[in-house]
Parts: structure tokens; sequence; C-alpha cells
């Protein structure tokens, strides 16, 4: 789309963009034949006053390469068939077929929408107050830069918004995306796609969503709609009471410095809830119709065509060993996943090692997010992904001893717990976690001497640096460091008295 033009004259007010589509008539229009092929190079968006009546109404014109132009009928797609050789024109065929003719027949609906986007902005503003938003830079350049390649400029029915990246800490497997362009990508989604096409192919599907504008076709201004502030009052009462009780529960093996999972368990709860509200619950031919542009879209990028299908399988696997009923997307009236599988391709098992290392932060989190939920087994499946693809961290392999510690015979696995331990040593000499852990395993291992020694080590450590804390007036990190060293010294008591 090269430009944007807007008129004012009389009681007509214009805004007009280019486009680059050629569309195939499907009955005679005006002086035009069934069967003839006409260039678009243009859509005129007219506000104009009724001649019959004192209102404005909302049009829109075609106008074709012959200077030529046509009224946009009220069933586009019995009328016209598009053709385009690129993404941008694809998703200008979809708004000029879907989108428009709704402006035309409801009106721009401003004052819902502009409701509508206030609900958003609160929701994500209760997520990131609570947590659960996820950062990595890095990580989310790349996928805005995905995002970009997929919607490469601005819709032509003027919408405002514009498309832009939430990534949650969650373990669920999901992504859905609000009525002003907001895309939520959750941990557990990343760390389950392996390559950048299944990534593209979930994007594409939730960008469709946005495009179409489902959501404001499911919301109707006539419906009674509970009040923001008496909606997010109650909502917060529910996110309050869930971040509570992950703050005051403990878990044995917890790691400090690493996200629970319990504040993200609380945004589950209440995110069926905000979709409900914000007429996010699709019927199945909106998600067929939303898989259909997405598979599309993959071919015109020169994607996998098949990804989609891929990405669904590999969901699909997750939920049954997860033994979870809720699907991507979320919803009552969200088709089978087998269904959708076999709608959009033939699943392949690829993985590309340059994308598992770009999503590897990701990875990294829902590790921790499954840790603290007793999945001990999915946590290590993502470590060693990880580890494998040498972009593990500190907090990867210590976790993972943790892990081989908790559900595994120490005889079975001792040497790889230390193995572990030693490379997280290597890299983070300060890191007490990789010191008390090996403490453990060592006296697991029977191997006494050595976890005094290591002990004995240990107790000289957590004075050297409470004393620094103390010059630093770090009152946190002493706090922890005195709970550690407290720990250590009962632990060396004990041991003697053995």
């Amino acid at each position: 789309m090269a430009g944007v033009l807007t008129l004012c004259f009389g009681n007509v007010v214009a805004q007009t963009h280019d486009v680059s589509l050629s569309a195939r008539l499907l009955r005679n229009i005006d002086v035009r034949k069934k069967g003839d092929v006409v260039n678009l190079i243009s859509v005129t968006h007219r506000t104009e006053q009724n001649p019959n009546s004192l209102r404005f109404v909302e049009n829109y014109y075609l106008r074709c390469a012959d200077s030529s132009e046509m009224k946009l009928p009220s069933k586009v797609g019995d009328c016209l068939a598009f053709d385009y050789s690129e993404v941008g024109g694809f998703w200008d065929a979809q708004v000029i077929r879907n989108v428009l003719p709704f402006i035309v027949s409801k009106g721009y609906l401003t004052d819902m929408r502009n409701e509508i986007e206030g609900d958003v902005w609160e929701y994500i503003t209760r997520l990131q107050n609570y947590g659960l938003q996820f950062k990595d830079p890095l990580l989310e350049s790349y996928i805005c830069g995905l995002m970009a390649k997929i919607l490469p400029h601005p819709l032509l029915d003027d919408r405002p918004t514009d498309l832009n990246l939430f990534i949650e800490q969650s373990t669920e497997v999901n992504a859905y995306t609000f009525p002003n362009g907001t895309i939520v990508l959750t941990t557990g989604l990343l760390a389950a796609l392996h390559t950048e096409d299944e990534l593209v192919a979930v994007l594409a599907h939730e960008i469709a969503h946005y495009v179409l504008d489902h959501s404001i076709t499911n919301v109707s201004a006539e419906i009674t709609r509970q009040r923001r502030a008496e909606f997010w009052s109650t909502l917060l009462l529910g996110v309050t009471a869930g971040a509570e009780m992950a703050v005051a529960a403990s878990n044995e093996y917890y790691v400090p410095g690493m996200a629970t999972v319990g504040m993200a368990i609380a945004s589950g709860e209440i995110a069926s809830k905000v979709i409900d509200r914000l007429g996010m619950k699709y019927n199945q031919e909106q998600e067929n119709e939303a898989d259909r542009c997405a598979v599309e879209v993959l071919e015109l990028l020169n994607y996998d065509a098949d990804a989609l299908s891929t990405a669904l399988k590999r969901i699909a696997v997750l939920n049954k060993m997860e033994r979870n009923t809720r699907s991507f997307v979320a919803s009552s009236t969200h088709p089978e996943l087998l269904e959708r599988i076999r709608g959009c391709g033939t699943p392949r098992d690829v993985r590309d090692k340059r994308f598992e290392r770009m999503v590897s932060s990701a990875v990294s989190c829902t590790a921790v997010l499954k840790y603290n939920v007793g999945r001990l087994r999915f946590c290590e499946q993502l470590l060693s992904q990880n580890i494998a693809n040498g972009v593990a961290d500190v907090d990867d392999y210590l976790l993972k001893a943790r892990c081989l510690m908790s559900r595994c015979e120490m005889s079975e696995v001792g040497e790889e717990v230390l193995s572990l331990l030693e490379r997280a040593g290597a890299m983070d000499s300060l890191n007490l976690n990789v010191y008390s852990t090996e403490i453990l395993a060592r006296l697991r291992l029977q191997q006494n001497t050595e976890a005094r020694e290591h002990l004995s080590a240990y107790i000289v450590r957590l004075e050297e640096m409470v004393q620094l804390a103390k010059d630093k007036e770090w009152i946190y990190p002493l706090n922890y460091i005195m709970a550690e060293l407290q720990w250590a010294r009962k632990t060396q008591l004990r041991l003697s008295l053995m």
C-alpha cells in the first residue's frame, strides 16, 4: 500500500488508500460483465450525507486502473474473486471482503472499540503489576520483526491501533489476540515450538483474528455489559488472592532468583473471563477462517505450508501428556485440535537449532514454572534442550541437577548431577545455590567427608559475603545470606553428631 490521502469537502470526508489487487467479477456489476478482470489501485472511504435524510453514512469505493470507480458491494465475496502476489495484498483483500461491509452496515462502533481498548490495557496493566510479563528484548524484537513481516502495513479500515506484543510467564501453551492488536504469547507456547515456521503460523492465525475483526463482530452493542470499574474490581480480588497464595507457598527445592508459577496460574484463572468480555470466544467458522489465512500467509512468505499443522500437533501432544483440555486458543467453542490438524496440512517433526536458541530464555522460564508445580520430567526435557543447544545458563544446569535429585536414585544419576553442578559453578563461582546443592548431592551419595569439606568452605564463603553485604548496605541480599548461613551452621552441627 503506497500511501493514504484524506480529502474534506462539502459534507463528504474521504480517505484513500493505495492497493495493488486484481479481481475477477463473479456477477455483472454496473457496465462490467461476469468474468471481467479489473485492476484495483485504491480504496476510498467516504463519510457521506444520505440525500434522503440528515444522517451520515460510511461508504467505500474501489478505484480501477482505468480511473473508473465501483461502490463496494454489500456481499463482496459473492461479487469479486481477488488475486494477489504478496502478503500485503492478501490482507487488503481480506479487509475488503470481510471488514468493510460490516463497517458500512454497522458503522465503526467507536464507543464500543474505545471501551474495549480500555479493558485491554486494564488487563495488560494487571499482568504487568503482578509480575507476569516476560521480558527479553532480543526475543521480543525478533518476534516483532516476524509480526511486521506478516502484516507489513496499516489496514484499509483506518483502524488506529497497531500490532504489539506481550509475552506472559505461563506454562499454558496458548496465544490470543486482543481487539486492539495486542498479541499475547505464553512462554509455554514459545517453548513448545521448534521452528520459525511454526511461530509464524501461530502469529498469522492470531493476526487473522485481528485483521478480520472477529472479536468486534462477536460483541453486540445491545448486550448489557458489566461496567468496567465493577468488572475489574471483582477480577482484581481473584488476582490478589492468587498472588498472595503464590508468595505464601513454599517449595523445598525452589531456586532463589527464579520466577514462581503462582501468579501465572492466577492469570490463567481469569483469562477466560476477559476473553468472554472482549468477544474473543471464536466460533468454529472463525477459527477455521483464521487457520486458512495462516496457511496462505505461510505460502506467500515462502514458509512451510504445513507449519500450522505441525504446531498444532505439538500442542496436541503436550496437552495429552499434561492431561490439559484447554487448547490454543482457549474457548468453549474451539474446534478439536485433531480436526484442525487435519485441516491445516500434514505435521512434520522438524527442529531448527537457531530458532530454539532464539527462544531459549522462554524455555528456561517455562522450565522453572514446570518445576514449581512438580512437572519435573517436563522441566528436564526443556532444560536438556537448552543444554544440547549450548545456550544453558547457570540456573538451567542447577535446576536440572535438582530435578534429578528430586525424582531419581542418586546411585543412578549422581555422576550426572555432580557434572551439572560443576558446569554451573564454572559459570558463576559465587552462586550460593550451587554450593548448597552440591553439599546435599554429596550427602545423598554418602560422600560425607567431601560434603563436610564443602560445607566448611560454604560457611567461610557466606561469612565473607555477610561482611561484604554489610559494607555495601545490601539489605535484601544480606537477609538471604544470613538465612543460608544459619542453615549451613545447623547442618554442620547435625553432621558432626552423626
